[in-house]
């Protein structure tokens, strides 16, 4: 949905309608043994991100709210395939990368932690289900059963996961080659679903307040144009009418 406000902000006519998830998974994921506990802790050490990541974009905002000195970072661009790598081989301390990627990486027999940067004051809402601005105008009926089914959805998903991942591996068998790794990318994802300000509204329903700061964070440090909350998100399909 970052990548949706950036575009809404150009006047792209779409709009969000749904976040599956709310809370960004952004994280430095780390050996154990380097002993990183907090933030601060991040300084002096090797890290490994792909410039154009969402992890490195906004690693000067998670500096900034932990008092981290940039300058006391040494800095290892890398691939988006690389990332991962360098951390496993050990060539870097610490990886930006995603934390529901810990589970694929800790198989290969690394004992490994993490930071989200959700955790420490800085957030995006993320993924979700954008669509036109025709369509919201011309099908309203259709996206309300659209955004039901898929409440309904991960709802399912969330009682029952190991039951979610052997339906998608019966569906798409090429999608998945170790099960218990997968179901355990779920769970991560799966806790996702909600913000403290969205929770006990329907799944995919959007807080205002997580929008909003969205908004600031990339106007900040991606230099977006910062237009009213209304323009980028409704909740309008979660009505019962």
């Amino acid at each position: 949905l970052g990548t949706a406000a950036f575009a809404i902000s150009k006047n792209t006519p779409i709009k969000a309608i749904f976040s599956f998830l709310q809370s960004g998974p952004q994280s430095a994921v780390s050996h154990r043994e380097t002993g990183i506990k907090k933030p601060k802790d991040l300084e002096g050490k090797r890290i490994a991100f792909g410039p154009a990541d969402s992890g490195w974009i906004l690693f000067p905002a998670f500096a900034a709210a932990n008092g981290i000195d940039m300058s006391k970072i040494i800095q290892v661009a890398a691939g988006p395939s690389s990332i991962q790598q360098l951390l496993l081989a050990k060539k870097v301390d610490v990886a930006l990368t995603y934390f529901t990627s810990v589970p694929e990486m800790a198989s290969q027999g690394a004992d490994l932690t993490y930071l989200r940067y959700a955790d420490y004051k800085v957030s995006l809402i993320g993924g979700g289900l954008v669509v036109h601005t025709n369509t919201i105008k011309n099908r309203g009926a259709m996206l309300r059963k659209f955004v039901r089914a898929s409440s309904k959805g991960f709802a399912a998903a969330r009682k029952d996961p190991e039951k979610s991942v052997a339906g998608l591996m019966k569906r798409a068998p090429m999608t998945i080659s170790k099960k218990k790794i997968a179901v355990q990318n779920l769970k991560r994802s799966l806790s996702l679903l909600h913000t403290k300000r969205s929770k006990g509204k329907p799944i995919g329903w959007m807080a205002p307040e997580d929008w909003e700061d969205t908004i600031r964070l990339l106007a900040k440090y991606r230099k977006m144009k910062a237009r009213p909350v209304d323009q980028y998100y409704t909740n309008a399909f979660f009505s019962k009418n």
